[in-house]
């Protein structure tokens, strides 16, 4: 069997089965085959911010997991040398996986009060809708 299938499978068994919301950091796809009706949402920020801090989280939180990481960490990379690996380059691509119409929402995050009204708004929109039926 292969390691994705297996891992969906753990997955699977371990999410209670009223779960109505998962979040974290993770692609867009990873729970497809379980929730194949998921609503999908988002939070972007600006590239050079989100380069920057993840550089700085990555120095004082090392992901032993992540070749990446130990990579920078092991060469002592500066933030121009890590900015400049091709790892480094359009990592919130890897959240959004897939066809960005597929989502219900995309908040961005240097502008999260306005992200969070349009949130709540959808959010409400969906309620009436699903009362109505």
């Amino acid at each position: 069997m292969h390691m994705v299938s297996i891992v969906k499978i753990k997955l699977a068994n371990i999410i209670p089965s009223k779960t109505s919301c998962i979040h974290g950091h993770f692609s867009s796809t990873t729970f497809s085959d379980i929730y194949p009706n998921a609503q999908l949402l988002s939070w972007v920020r600006d590239p050079i911010e989100r380069i920057i801090s993840h550089y700085y989280h990555w120095k004082k939180n090392l992901d032993i997991k992540n070749n990446h990481c130990i990579k920078m960490i092991r060469n002592r990379l500066s933030l121009k040398e890590f900015i400049e690996m091709p790892e480094s380059r359009n990592r919130q691509s890897f959240f959004i996986d897939q066809n960005i119409d597929n989502f219900n929402f995309i908040g961005i995050l240097e502008n999260f009060e306005k992200s969070i009204s349009l949130l709540l708004k959808k959010v409400e929109d969906f309620k009436e809708i699903k009362n109505s039926r």
